[in-house]
This record gives structure tokens, sequence and C-alpha cells, in this order.
């Protein structure tokens, strides 16, 4: 009994937000990785607009990141259509569910988009070589007097092709948190043994 009343207070309490609130932007509600809680739909606009027009998008591999135009990328945003499903999440999108999740945390909400193809595939292209690390061979480096092995590393090569599929499938959904995920594979240095030269030198 007194989980069905909790549950009630929830569903009251979220119904209260998103039908009295005065048409403001539920709370935790970002679009592209702007933050637009507390907005009615012409200052979400007026945001994102301001910070697609000259900001930045991030370019992800793993743990190392480059931040890049949007304009450069050839990406650009639809700021009314953005903010007009920002201020439908949890209303007519995604119900009491998607409101709570906004309410009580942070929520990613796609971006309308579009995007100039040939202008991102180029801009990747001229940063493959800031982007890619060299596999490196294995060698020998002199330590504390002795000659020792210096091992191999694989490299990691960008993979422009499917890189911009991942992001054809689905370009709104994958800048949702304003930020690209690069897709890339890894390389095998040409000399991974080194020991002959180790022993040759001992």
């Amino acid at each position: 009994a007194l989980a069905m009343v909790f549950l009630c207070l929830i569903v009251s309490l979220i119904g209260a937000v998103a039908l009295f609130g005065g048409g403001k932007i539920l709370p935790g509600v970002r679009v592209g990785g702007v933050p637009v809680g507390g907005m009615d739909e012409a200052e979400a606009a007026q945001a994102l607009a301001s910070a697609w027009d000259g900001g930045n998008i991030v370019l992800r591999d793993g743990d190392r990141s480059w931040s890049a135009a949007a304009a450069d990328l050839g990406i650009t945003i639809d700021a009314q259509a953005s903010a007009r499903a920002a201020s439908a999440w949890g209303r007519s999108n995604g119900g009491p569910a998607a409101a709570l999740r906004a309410i009580t945390g942070e929520v990613a909400v796609a971006p309308v988009i579009s995007v100039d193809w040939e202008r991102l595939g180029g801009y990747l292209e001229r940063a493959r070589p800031e982007i890619e690390v060299p596999a490196r061979n294995a060698g020998v480096q002199l330590v504390s007097g002795q000659v020792q092995e210096r091992p191999a590393q694989p490299g990691r090569a960008l993979n422009i092709p499917a890189t911009l599929d991942a992001l054809r499938s689905d370009p709104s959904g994958a800048l949702a948190d304003g930020a690209i995920d690069l897709v890339m594979s890894s390389t095998t240095p040409e000399i991974t043994d080194a020991s002959a030269l180790v022993a040759q030198a001992n």
C-alpha cells in the first residue's frame, strides 16, 4: 500500500511539472551537449543556435579526444526543431517515465541536424595525421648501462568510411552528447621481437 501511495505521489509530481511548468523544458534535458533544462522553446532555440554557431564538436577515440568547429565539419543544427524535441521530452515523448529521468538526472535529447558528408570526410582526412598513432617496432634501448629490448607497440588507424557509415545510420542520435565516436583499427608493427639485437649488443 505504501509503495502504491509513493508511486502515485511521484506520478502526481511528474504531472505537475510537465503540465504546469509554464511550458519550460524539464530540468536535466540536454541537446547535443547543451543544457536547456528550465528554458522555454525560444530560449532553448537561441541557446542551441549560439552554441552550435562557432561552437565545437568533440571527436572521440576512447579516452583521447579532439575538438573541431561544427561549421568546419559541415554539421549544422535546426535549432527550432531541436528545441521542440527538448520541450516534448517527458510530455508527448516518453511520458511520465521519461519525465522522471529528466527530473532526477540528465537526459541527452538528439539534436535535429544536417551533415555535409563530403566536408566532414575531407576534414577527417586532413586531421588523420593528428589522430592516428603509428605502430612502433620493437628495438633496443640503453637502461642503466645495459642494452634492453624496447617492446613493440600497436598503432591506431582512423577508418574514415566506417566512421561516416556509423554516423549516417543515426546522425542525430550519434551527436546527442555533442561528440562523434571515431572508428579506429589497430595496426601491427613490422618488427615485434628485438631479442636478437639485444643478444648481439650484449
